[in-house]
């Protein structure tokens, strides 16, 4: 019968027990099983190991306890979890230690190495310590013998100590050298002397004559027993760490005593020829020589060569055989005096002033540098051999040379020659035209003498000089001469002219606007200047409308008015481009002068009136009130008593404007 819980099944887990497992197994999968049927989950709740689903991961050693739950579902209840534990034990491990190869001893400390399956480090130590040493997992030799290494690892938490690993090996004894140095020829009757030599294992070394007849050693001390070769054998035996040395041997000769014989030298001069010496040794070997002083004389076999003045010393030696010892030195010494000499300084050129500095040379003798000097440097300077050229005149030169350790100086030598003037020449470029009236302007040349050059015009009408400053006096060809009048160094240049073109200058007008005027104006003057200075002349273009008379314009009619201003130009100005100015001539204004009329008695007969105009034109006339005078012409009719007005009028013409009327009244009674 299925018991329930609040409306649901209740279901239960079987999950079985867990066998222990050492650390390191691979990871195994558990399982259980719900009454519901459902799948069942499982979680670790120690960290000695982890659940993935239904896989167990070993994390370390210690117990481990792997839950398993089912959460039930709208039909069963959660299951009661249900735990199972298990132990995860320490694992094996065993430790990898190669077999190490014999060493000899005295061999620089070497690593060892093992593993542990583990992974964990492995530790070393000596178990035969008066024959080697560890320090972490270097090996030092200590003696000779058999040195056994042992490998341990302790174990941790999680695996147990691993069994110890020993490996043995060889520290065989060492090989050794002897050093013993060559030992020098000694002779007979010398006092004892010690010997010495070194092994390389740093142990004694001993020593023992194998020519006892010649030489005999105590200890370390030699002692000399009669003349010829002397063998000393050195020894070491070796001992536990170290295989006997090979002996060596030096040898030497025991010689027999000898001296030199080597006369006195003479004085020679310097620069004498190559000379030989002698000597000879009382044991009948030959004798060598040598200059202890190569500075002043060197030798060849027993030829002396002089090198320089001084004191020359030559030593005689003779280094001894077998049978004799090296016989004391014997030194000789003599004067080497400098030597005369002469200098070859050949006769030189004269020159022009301005020529390149050159160079001279000459000979000494000795062969040694000649030195130069200007002993006129007015006209000439030296630098070291070359001469340069200061003015002309006559340039002496000096040869010299002071000697020195080993020549005397030599007597100067002078050479002069000529230093005469130089010709120049005058660099003048071709001048471009210019026209009349161009600003004064400058003129440049140069001489090859780098002198100042001069300038004069040779065509003083058309163009002056001042200086190098050209000044345009009219029209035509200037021609300008460049000089350069020498000096004490320079010849006077040949002349040099230019010549140019001076054309006549272009000029304009300037010529102001007219006013308008009206006619009838009286005449007026007109006022214009050309740049060039010279008179302007006028002419009309409408002479219906105005005419010129001189610079005074006179009005003929109404209308435009077109004045021309012109410069003919003469030989320095070309003519002027004329100039017109316009204006307009108006039409005059007129008045009309109209005396008073006197009154008239009716039935008086017709009279005349007059007026004028200031035209000159005639006046016209006309009554104003016809029922008391009529007018006809300029006569006057009276009709009726009353106020009779009479109009003067002008109406003008083309020139003239229309005359503003003017009225006249008078009384008919």
């Amino acid at each position: 019968i299925a018991v329930t819980q609040n409306g649901l099944t209740v279901q239960t887990i079987a999950f079985g027990a867990l066998a222990n497992q050492p650390y390191g197994s691979a990871p195994f999968p558990v399982s259980a099983t719900a009454t519901a049927g459902l799948a069942v989950s499982f979680a670790s709740t120690t960290p000695a190991c982890t659940v993935s689903g239904a896989t167990v991961t070993l994390v370390s050693a210690g117990t481990c306890t792997i839950q398993a739950t089912q959460a039930g579902n709208a039909n069963y209840a959660a299951a009661t979890p249900v735990s199972q534990s298990f132990q995860v034990t320490a694992a094996s491990q065993t430790i990898a230690f190669g077999a190490l190869a014999n060493q000899p001893y005295g061999s620089a400390p070497f690593p060892v190495g093992a593993t542990a399956s583990s992974g964990l480090a492995v530790s070393f130590a000596s178990t035969t310590r008066a024959v080697c040493t560890v320090s972490g997992a270097t090996v030092t030799l200590a003696a000779g013998g058999t040195c056994t290494i042992q490998a341990t690892q302790a174990g941790n938490a999680n695996y147990a100590a691993a069994t110890p690993v020993n490996q043995t090996f060889q520290v065989t004894p060492a090989s050794q050298t002897i050093t013993f140095g060559v030992l020098a020829n000694q002779p007979l009757g010398t006092s004892p002397f010690p010997v010495s030599a070194t092994a390389s294992s740093g142990l004694a070394v001993s020593f023992a004559s194998t020519t006892p007849s010649v030489c005999t050693v105590s200890s370390a001390t030699v002692t000399l027993v009669a003349a010829g070769t002397c063998t000393i054998q050195a020894r070491q035996a070796g001992n536990a760490n170290y295989a006997a040395a090979t002996p060596v041997n030096q040898s030497f000769q025991v010689q027999r005593s000898q001296t030199i014989t080597f006369g006195a030298l003479s004085n020679r001069a310097f620069g004498s020829a190559p000379f030989t010496v002698s000597a000879t040794a009382s044991s009948g070997l030959a004798v060598s020589f040598a200059s202890t002083t190569s500075a002043v004389c060197t030798t060849s076999g027993a030829t002396v060569t002089l090198v320089a003045a001084g004191t020359c010393t030559i030593q005689a030696t003779q280094a001894g055989n077998s049978n004799y010892a090296a016989a004391t030195p014997v030194n000789r010494s003599f004067q080497v005096t400098p030597k005369s000499q002469t200098i070859a300084f050949g006769a030189l050129s004269n020159r022009a002033f301005g020529s390149a500095p050159f160079t001279v040379s000459a000979t000494a003798s000795s062969g040694l540098a000649v030195s130069f000097a200007s002993t006129t440097s007015a006209v000439c300077t030296t630098s070291g051999a070359t001469v340069t050229l200061v003015a002309a005149g006559t340039c002496t030169i000096q040869a010299t040379q002071a000697g020195n350790a080993n020549w005397t100086a030599a007597t100067p030598v002078n050479q002069s020659f000529q230093v005469t003037p130089a010709s120049q020449t005058i660099t003048f470029g071709a001048l471009s035209k210019r026209a009349f009236g161009s600003a004064p302007f400058t003129v440049s040349a140069t001489a090859s003498s780098g002198l100042a050059v001069s300038f004069a015009s040779t065509t003083s009408a058309v163009c002056t000089t001042s200086g190098a400053t050209v000044t345009l006096a009219a029209a035509g060809t200037c021609t300008i001469q460049a000089t350069q009048a020498g000096n004490a160094n320079y010849a006077a240049a040949t002349p040099v002219s230019q010549s140019f073109q001076v054309t006549p200058a272009s000029q304009t007008i300037t010529f102001g606007a007219l006013s308008n005027r009206a006619f009838g104006s009286a005449p007026f003057a007109v006022a214009a200047t050309a740049s060039s200075g010279l008179a302007v002349s006028f002419n009309s273009q409408t002479t219906k409308v105005c005419g010129v008379s001189g610079t005074t314009v006179t009005l003929l009619a109404t209308g435009a008015c077109t004045i021309q201003a012109t410069q003919a130009g003469n030989a320095n100005w070309a003519a002027a481009t004329p100039v017109n100015q316009s204006f307009q001539v108006t039409q005059g204004s007129q008045t009309i002068t109209f005396g008073a009329l006197s009154n008239q008695t009716l039935g008086t007969p017709p009279f005349t009136v007059s007026a004028t105009a200031s035209s000159g034109f005639a006046v016209s006339f006309a009554s104003a009130t016809t029922a008391v005078c009529t007018v006809s012409g300029s006569t006057v009719t009276l009709v009726a008593a009353g106020t009779c007005t009479i109009k003067a009028t002008q109406p003008g013409n083309a020139n003239w404007a229309a005359a503003t009327p003017v009225n006249q009244s008078f009384q008919v009674k």
